[in-house]
């Protein structure tokens, strides 16, 4: 018999900040959060972008201080400087996304996307200051700066955050998801998108 081929599985659910799966967070509260998270074969990856909204979507770039900003498919709107880094915050165009593809898609790990429809009205250098941080990665002796997920969205005019991550384990999609074993085919490569907003937005 012949294994179905899933292009995308989709679900929706509300949960605590320690059962959002993917994320890293030093927040912990009594929040409630939407979960949505999409996990799509490459194969589907063209599909996907192409009803993918952008109309609210905008992004945060963590650079080394010599880095020349040149994206053409992102916006530049502004830069800090932060724990020696540039940080810009960019609205992103549809051309990003078209431009993906198999051999390219670790660039969707790169940005951490948020939504926004009250971009004017947020204070980037307390938001910055508040929701970015060192973490120490461990086997590599050397810590990254990382913006921290629900630190961001307890700001008012940041609706929703959005993170893509590749090349999961198929074992721990489906544990993730809670699907039977096998339903991933380990044979494919899978891109996971999960979007969380406060579970009082709608």
């Amino acid at each position: 018999m012949k294994k179905l081929k899933y292009n995308i599985i989709s679900q929706k659910f509300i949960a605590g900040y320690e059962d959002i799966p993917f994320i890293r967070t030093g927040y912990k509260s009594n929040t409630a959060y939407n979960v949505s998270i999409e996990i799509f074969d490459t194969d589907y990856i063209n599909s996907f972008f192409k009803t993918f909204e952008l109309v609210d979507l905008y992004a945060i770039l963590i650079l080394d201080l010599e880095h020349i900003f040149k994206d053409a498919n992102l916006i530049f709107i502004s830069k800090f400087k932060v724990y020696n880094k540039n940080i810009a915050i960019v609205k992103v165009e549809s051309d990003f996304f078209t431009t993906i593809n198999y051999n390219s898609r670790n660039e969707l790990e790169k940005p951490f996307f948020f939504r926004s429809n009250n971009f004017e009205e947020l204070n980037w250098d307390k938001i910055l200051s508040k929701c970015l941080y060192e973490r120490e990665i461990v086997n590599l002796k050397k810590s990254v700066l990382t913006v921290d997920p629900l630190k961001i969205l307890k700001n008012k005019g940041i609706d929703k955050v959005v993170k893509f991550y590749v090349d999961l384990i198929e074992a721990f999609l489906e544990d993730v998801l809670k699907l039977r074993q096998n339903v991933l085919d380990v044979n494919e490569d899978y891109i996971s998108k999960i979007e969380i907003s406060l579970e009082s937005k709608k």
